[in-house]
């Protein structure tokens, strides 16, 4: 199984389409089970908020490869301090 995160952003979408279009074993992770729900058809959607560490290790189970999309970052985000924490939250997890 392939976990795609920030499925329902710009780049984890056209990602997520694309491994559904070639019959990828998919697990999708979205922040609110409202976007959730408006996932395509055909995949295993969870929900994972990097704000909330424990939401991680579930989406994790059972996952062969990852393709990891962050949250944004920049002046207008806290992005950047969720990217060093997420790092280290998903590294824990996933070992």
């Amino acid at each position: 199984m392939i976990l795609i995160t920030g499925a329902s952003g710009n780049i984890g979408r056209e990602v997520l389409k694309q491994a559904l279009a070639v019959g990828l074993n998919i697990r999708a992770t979205f922040q609110s089970p409202d976007i959730a729900a408006k996932a395509p058809a055909g995949l295993e959607g969870v929900i994972m908020d990097y704000a909330k560490p424990e939401t991680i290790r579930p989406a994790l189970h059972g996952v062969e490869k990852i393709f990891l999309v962050g949250p944004p970052s920049g002046p207008a985000s806290h992005g950047s301090e969720l990217h060093q924490r997420g790092a280290s939250d998903w590294a824990a997890a996933y070992c």
